[in-house]
């Protein structure tokens, strides 16, 4: 299931940085750290942006291990902003969304949506919607959305944000393809091993005779999984012997019935004269 992260009044781990959008610094800056089912910001903070200049003003970062898969599906961020005190002169221009490593350097640019002019005149919430590209990750880098202001007036303004919105996004998290059920068929000697791929998930089956084993296992499980995936070969082999096995008893009986029979065949007892 894709995550959807709440904007909190605690502070971004990395601070005020431009990332990847390459904008510069407002004059005051306000970040929050997002966090999936994180208690919302109840004050507002103000941000200050130079006249007549574009400047990154808001960010927005998750923390480190909020989903454990390394791959970032392809798809839809929906950024929110809550302005409590608004400016005419003030736009939200544009988002850019980025990949953080742990040491806060900017790793590449997974969206941005620019040139949007959303005007901040007015109170409210204000969205963007920014398509992202798949991604592959370590377990411990970020999500660091940037918003980029513009002031259109001559001298600074500012407006104030109030951190208490969702954050909704493509990202997942890899227990989402862990396995929810599992069935046996002593009729067709048939072992099913399920699992909800709700995200990336690739599949993987073994068949031998009546003897099934069918996995599914997420993208970015199947590395780590390497030793999960030799145990159920090794399960898959055992069941084999057994297989055979069975069959070899089975016809070993059915030679023994058959030799008897033959003899049964040549035994001819003497008629009483």
């Amino acid at each position: 299931m894709s995550l959807s992260f709440n904007l909190t009044a605690a502070t971004a781990d990395c601070g005020a940085v431009a990332a990847c959008s390459g904008a510069t610094l407002a004059v005051a800056t306000a970040t929050s750290q997002m966090v999936v089912g994180g208690l919302v910001a109840t004050l507002s903070n103000s941000v200050t942006v130079t006249g007549l200049a574009r400047e990154a003003a808001v960010m927005y970062q998750s923390i480190p291990g909020a989903f454990s898969s390394a791959d970032w599906p392809s798809g839809t961020y929906t950024i929110r902003l809550n302005i409590t005190v608004a400016d005419l002169r003030m736009e939200w221009d544009h988002t850019y969304i980025c990949r953080m490593s742990s040491a806060c350097g900017s790793l590449e640019t997974i969206g941005s949506l620019t040139n949007q002019s959303i005007s901040l005149g007015t109170t409210g919430i204000k969205t963007m919607s920014v398509s992202g590209v798949q991604a592959v990750s370590n377990l411990d880098d970020t999500v660091y959305i940037v918003l980029v202001f513009q002031n259109t007036g001559a001298s600074n303004r500012s407006v104030s944000v109030r951190f208490n919105q969702a954050i909704d996004t493509p990202l997942i998290n890899q227990e989402a393809c862990e396995s929810t059920s599992s069935s046996t068929s002593s009729a067709t000697s048939a072992i099913a091993v399920t699992r909800n791929c709700s995200c990336l998930c690739s599949t993987s089956s073994s068949s031998t005779g009546a003897t099934t084993v069918t996995r599914y296992l997420s993208a970015s499980a199947s590395s780590s999984l390497t030793v999960v995936g030799a145990l159920l070969d090794l399960v898959n082999t055992a069941i084999e012997w057994v297989a055979k096995f069975r069959d070899f008893i089975f016809l070993g009986k059915k030679r023994v019935f058959n030799n008897t029979a033959k003899k049964r065949e040549f035994i001819f007892e003497p008629r009483d004269r």
